[in-house]
């Protein structure tokens, strides 16, 4: 799903809006772009209100103007595994991802690397209501614009062991 442009909507690279389980296996999403100033895309990579299963996908270089440059949660379950978030941007929160409130976010053996964001949680970022489950994963180098708590992880995490998380500042619950 390399390199779209929208100005108004969700997931400029996949969006996937109401009903039925998605499965989105060995595919990359990469260098989709949300580009109106006022009514923005959320997550630029994929975006999805239902329950989604990410395997072995590389997703970088995406970049909406507001929530979640990779991949952007609202309300359901996401199910990520063997796969790679790394240079994505937002303006907002979650460089990486964006966990709203009402997701239920289950990370297993996944590299988040080089993601940025100018709000809060360079790589992730979970919403008050929000859950993201971290299990044999990599967490590091993600950086927030302007400086703050949180370049790696901004929220509540429930830890499944075998975390290596860079920057611990606005994170709770990493072991």
């Amino acid at each position: 799903y390399p390199q779209n442009a929208a100005g108004m909507g969700f997931g400029v690279g996949v969006s996937i809006r109401a009903g039925g389980l998605m499965t989105i296996e060995d595919t990359e999403s990469y260098n989709n772009f949300g580009d109106d100033l006022f009514d923005d895309p959320f997550g630029c990579g994929v975006y999805f209100p239902g329950p989604t299963n990410t395997r072995r996908s590389l997703i970088h270089g995406n970049v909406p103007r507001n929530d979640g440059g990779g991949i952007h949660c609202e309300g359901d379950s996401l199910n990520l595994d063997h796969s790679t978030p790394r240079d994505n941007f937002t303006a907002h929160e979650g460089g990486a991802y964006f966990v709203g409130s009402g997701c239920l976010a289950s990370v297993d053996s996944v590299t988040v690397v080089e993601n940025r964001a100018s709000g809060v949680g360079g790589g992730f970022f979970v919403a008050p209501g929000g859950t993201l489950i971290l299990e044999n994963s990599v967490v590091a180098l993600n950086t927030l614009i302007g400086g703050g708590l949180g370049p790696d992880i901004s929220g509540a995490v429930t830890s499944n062991n075998y975390n290596l998380v860079g920057i611990l500042d606005g994170s709770t619950g990493v072991t």
